[in-house]
């Protein structure tokens, strides 16, 4: 009878998705390459086609389509590392005393973390959070809102910046570096929708907070979650950078 049940929902799930009229090759195919996770991605379908927002349902669409071929370090592989790494992060040693501290831990880890295809592992309530956020953001902060859908959907929407970056809530670990500094260009109207000013606002923040000269990986792999990425004082050039671009929950400027 369970078997049965689940039988039933999976099939009024591909009805429902089917008769409203958003069925393309693409999100076929990402559906079809999810496997046991497909259900997760048809929740999100689910939940923007009830909603009044048509928008949010083009922008989850726009998300599943485009996910096949990214991957991300798995979660709780990460979280263990932040786990172990903070203490060290907090400490008064020397920069070339932590970078080794870290990248022991790290190579002790290898086999808790690994790379996880992102169609096969996103969670419905991940997405949601990611879309709604996204779409507070375009609607609110002036430094986005004059971005058409096209360009929000390229810069604003992706729920992560660069492969291998963990799931991890980045717009909620992040976003706090640069509250006031923003605060303070979006009451100038000279500055309140220059792209650019926010930019450079957010490099000189970060050039205080991360210095980008240590080119190595973190023993085996290369990219920290965002609990670490705004406390640790050093990293790559790519660690600097995407840093600085995730705090103010974009992908790039324009």
């Amino acid at each position: 009878m369970k078997r049965f049940s689940i039988r039933l929902l999976s099939l009024g799930c591909a009805f429902f998705l089917l008769s409203a009229g958003y069925q393309s090759p693409d999100l076929n195919n990402a559906l079809r390459l999810a496997g046991k996770n497909r259900a997760e991605l048809e929740k999100v379908l689910a939940h923007y086609a009830a909603a009044p927002d048509t928008l949010k349902l083009n922008a989850a669409r726009f998300l599943i389509e485009n996910m096949p071929g990214h991957y991300s370090y798995n979660r709780a592989g990460m979280e263990l590392f932040a786990e172990q790494a903070m203490p060290v992060i907090r400490s008064n040693a020397s920069t070339e005393s932590k970078q080794k501290s870290l990248e022991e831990i790290s190579t002790s880890l290898t086999d808790r973390i690994s790379v996880e295809q992102d169609v096969k592992t996103v969670t419905a309530d991940y997405l949601i959070y990611s879309i709604d956020d996204a779409f507070r953001l375009w609607r609110e902060e002036p430094y986005a809102t004059h971005l058409d859908f096209d360009e929000f959907c390229e810069y604003l929407l992706p729920y992560k910046v660069v492969d291998p970056q963990p799931l991890d809530y980045w717009r909620d670990t992040l976003r706090h570096t640069f509250d006031a500094m923003q605060c303070r260009l979006i009451n100038s109207e000279d500055y309140s929708y220059n792209n650019l000013y926010i930019a450079r606002a957010a490099n000189q923040k970060m050039k205080k907070e991360m210095k980008p000269s240590w080119s190595g990986s973190y023993g085996g792999f290369s990219f920290l979650g965002a609990s670490l990425l705004g406390k640790t004082p050093f990293g790559t050039c790519d660690d600097y950078a995407i840093a600085s671009v995730r705090s103010c929950g974009a992908k790039a400027f324009r």
